[in-house]
Parts: structure tokens; C-alpha cells; sequence
């Protein structure tokens, strides 16, 4: 993984005192346990794109493989190993049991995010997006928790409430494709054809190499018959 504090043209800013505003940004979220080192480069894009007013946009080139990678793992490895083994045996109630026994211990974005689907899939809606909202008071750029946390509004028939979290959120992070994304979604299953092309156009447009976009416009076109945009 290769990052640059901005994009190809562009200066990055030196920012006010001995570093620069992206070094102050990535030292702060390197730090932050239990963030991938995925989500730490995203959180120091929108840090430093609200710190410059968008005039600075930090960019990665990566290949990585393989799982996620944290910079700073906690000490609970073998309980989120057994949290995530009752979660794949379907075996919700125990992997609750687990993450909860981490969560007494001390907070964390992980525990609550694993401990918030864990509910979903116990049909325990509420206390699914009472975790994620945990979970993003100690992470909120976390665009993994919050879309997973708008889906559920979305299961539950909360669309009206849904749809405000995701215009709240892209007023204040518009570079996030994952949420055009989902958004879009949305759109589509409301039914708002126009607006869900422009959502998913969007998310190309910020994040072209990620072919999920790419084929859930191609399917919406299909599904408006127009055949010649659809490939």
C-alpha cells in the first residue's frame, strides 16, 4: 500500500504548526485500536478534505490480500476468533455472549460493530442500531458501521429515517462512494430510478475500480430496458 497526502497536481497543505494537517491526521488514526488500516486512510481523506475545504484529497495505490490488517490490535484475539466462529456457525446468541464479554472490558468499534449484526441476525433490530451508534461515537467516519446501521432503518421500514442519515452524511463526507452507493440502493427500492443512477454514477466517479458499482448501475439499466448503457 503506497499513500500520498493529495492527489496528482495538487500541493499538499504544510498546515500551521511543525506538521502538516495529513501527518497530524494519519498519526491520530494510526493510533485508534481496532481500525483497519483501510479505514484509518479514510478517515485521514476525510479529515484533511474537511481541514482544507476539499482542496486537499489524500489518495492510496494498493494490492493488498488477504485479511484486514490493524495497526493496533487489542488483547481480546482469541474471543473475537470465537465471536467470529459462533457468527459463521449461525450461532448468534453465543457470539452476543462473547463481544459482550469484551465490551464490559472496554469499548470498542469492533466488538460493537460484530455485536450489532449479531442482533440483526437475531432479529434484535433495536439494540443492533444502538451498537452501531456506540461504535460510531468512538469512530464516526466508520462508513462500515454506518451503512450497515442505515440498511437495518431500511429493514425495519424506517426509510424516511434512513434516507435523512444519508443526506446528513454526505452533506458532511460527499467523497464517500460506499454511501452513494448505498444510497442509491435506497433510491432504487423507492422506486427513484433517476436519482439512484446518479447515486450510483457518483460512487464510480469517486471510486472507479470497485466493480460493485459499476454492475449494480448496469442492472438498473437492464431493468429500465435500456440495454445500450447497461453494457
Amino acid at each position: 500500500l503506497i499513500a500520498y497526502s493529495t492527489d496528482e497536481g495538487n500541493t499538499a497543505a504544510d498546515g500551521e504548526g511543525a506538521n502538516s494537517v495529513y501527518c497530524l491526521s494519519l498519526c491520530e488514526n494510526m493510533l485508534k485500536e481496532d481500525t483497519s488500516l483501510d479505514q484509518v486512510f479514510r478517515n485521514v481523506r476525510a479529515d484533511v478534505m474537511s481541514a482544507t475545504n476539499g482542496q486537499q484529497k489524500p489518495i492510496e495505490a494498493s494490492q493488498l490480500t488477504g485479511n484486514e490488517f490493524y495497526l493496533v490490535k487489542n488483547d481480546f484475539k482469541d474471543e473475537y476468533d470465537q465471536a467470529e466462529a459462533y457468527y459463521l456457525e449461525e450461532d448468534y446468541i453465543h457470539a452476543v455472549s462473547v463481544l459482550s464479554v469484551i465490551l464490559n472490558d472496554h469499548e470498542s468499534v469492533r466488538a460493537y460493530y460484530n455485536r450489532g449484526k449479531a442482533f440483526v441476525e437475531l432479529g434484535e433490530y433495536e439494540k443492533a442500531i444502538n451498537d452501531y451508534d456506540k461504535a460510531l461515537e468512538i469512530d464516526p467516519l466508520n462508513t462500515d458501521v454506518f451503512t450497515s446501521k442505515v440498511t437495518t432503518l431500511e429493514f425495519i421500514g424506517d426509510m424516511k429515517e434512513a434516507m435523512r442519515q444519508y443526506d446528513e452524511w454526505l452533506y458532511k463526507y460527499p467523497e464517500s462512494a460506499d454511501v452513494f452507493y448505498y444510497r442509491g440502493w435506497a433510491y432504487e427500492d423507492l422506486g427513484e430510478y433517476d436519482l439512484a443512477l446518479s447515486d450510483y454514477t457518483k460512487a464510480i466517479e469517486l471510486d472507479s475500480l470497485d466493480l460493485s458499482y459499476l454492475l449494480k448501475r448496469a442492472e438498473l439499466y437492464q431493468r429500465l430496458k435500456n440495454i445500450e448503457k447497461a453494457t
